[in-house]
């Protein structure tokens, strides 16, 4: 399917970059929120949690709190609690 292909283009390109010996910060959380975003379009919003805690931790030492790329992530793993119901966290 055309998710199955994308997911394994935005791994391939998370991986790609983790291998640079100094990735950038906002092109890896870019590619993790991808990943975690195909994976919420199959409806598996708690593999995709994964990925966008993934990219808070390369964002959050080095990004300003109002950065769009910080704030996207916040917004699509708010998003995906609400899905499993886990509105709190």
């Amino acid at each position: 399917s055309k998710y199955d292909d994308a997911l394994k283009y935005a791994h391939e390109a998370v991986n790609q970059l983790k291998k640079k010996p100094e990735p950038d910060s906002v092109a890896l959380a870019r590619c993790l929120r991808q990943v975690g975003h195909v994976l919420e379009a199959q409806n598996k919003p708690r593999e995709a949690i994964r990925y966008y805690e993934e990219g808070l931790k390369v964002l959050s030492p080095s990004t300003d709190s109002r950065d769009p790329s910080l704030v996207a992530v916040y917004f699509r793993l708010a998003e995906c609690y609400v899905e499993i119901g886990k509105i709190s966290e």
